[in-house]
């Protein structure tokens, strides 16, 4: 788990630390179903994975045959985002906190904007690309945006 600190002014100060001592509400970003987080793990960190029968079949179709692990690079799009964005969260918390908001809808409207940033880092991030291979059977270079489901999928809860 990353943890995000976030600085600003007493307004900010102040809505930390209710959070932390009155509150039990949570906001959650992230890949909320565990069959899209499975994928965005292994795209964030990379790493040696056996390769699915989906893609192997995909993979087959394009006349490419292909053993029984795949190597991805590691390309770290939430990691990206917390480092590009980080610093615009206190921001978003004190204009959402000037009008006023119960905390319920500042951790949302903080939760969009944070879903938001997500979304465009997996879509325009910085990341290697994808192998000569790999292109071949998806037919896109662009890494992360096969099926445009992780992209889709980035969404918050407050809980």
């Amino acid at each position: 788990m990353t943890t995000v600190t976030i600085s600003g002014g007493d307004k900010l100060q102040e809505f930390l630390k209710k959070i932390k001592t009155q509150s039990k509400e949570t906001l959650n970003v992230g890949f909320l179903t565990p069959d899209i987080a499975k994928i965005a793990i292994k795209n964030e960190f990379g790493g040696v994975f056996p390769i699915d029968e989906e893609y192997r079949a995909r993979a087959k179709a394009k006349g490419i045959n292909l053993g029984i692990f795949i190597e991805i690079p590691p390309r770290p799009f939430m990691q990206q985002t917390i480092n590009n964005n980080s610093d615009k969260w206190g921001k978003v918390i004190a204009k959402l906190l000037s009008q006023n908001l119960s905390l319920n809808k500042t951790l949302n409207g903080l939760g969009q904007v944070i879903t938001n940033n997500i979304t465009e880092t997996i879509e325009e991030g910085n990341f290697t690309a994808n192998s000569a291979r790999t292109i071949k059977i998806k037919g896109t270079a662009t890494p992360l945006v096969d099926t445009g489901n992780m992209a889709k999928s980035v969404n918050w809860e407050v809980v």
